[in-house]
């Protein structure tokens, strides 16, 4: 993947579905959404398997429920996993493979960094 900033649409098993923007810059990974949610984490390239490796912490705030149906907390709360992406974007989605269900994953490459 470009470094720069991304479009994420997921979709969960329950058919919900919801976006993000997140940006990749120099091994690191930073996101929002419009509910509140912040996506933090790190990825790096990987020889073998021509992947980025990423780990990936989602912070969700109160009231929010998650594409997984996991219902809405009473109070802040993340969770961690890793998830392994190609490194050219697609329509075709990635299934990730989270600590609370798995998840569609679709990266669009917005743009990059300026000169």
């Amino acid at each position: 993947m470009k470094e720069g900033f991304y479009s994420v649409t997921y979709v969960g098993a329950t058919g919900a579905w919801g976006i993000a923007v997140i940006v990749l810059e120099t091994g690191i990974i930073v996101g929002a959404d419009p509910l509140g949610g912040r996506y933090d984490g790190t990825y790096s390239f990987n020889n073998r398997t021509e992947m980025l490796d990423a780990i990936i912490k989602v912070t969700v705030p109160s009231g929010v429920p998650l594409v997984t149906g996991v219902p809405a907390q009473d109070k802040e709360w993340s969770f961690e996993f890793p998830a392994s992406f190609p490194r050219e974007t697609s329509e075709t989605p990635v299934l990730v493979q989270t600590t609370i269900g798995q998840v569609n994953v679709v990266f669009r490459y917005l743009r990059g960094f300026p000169d």
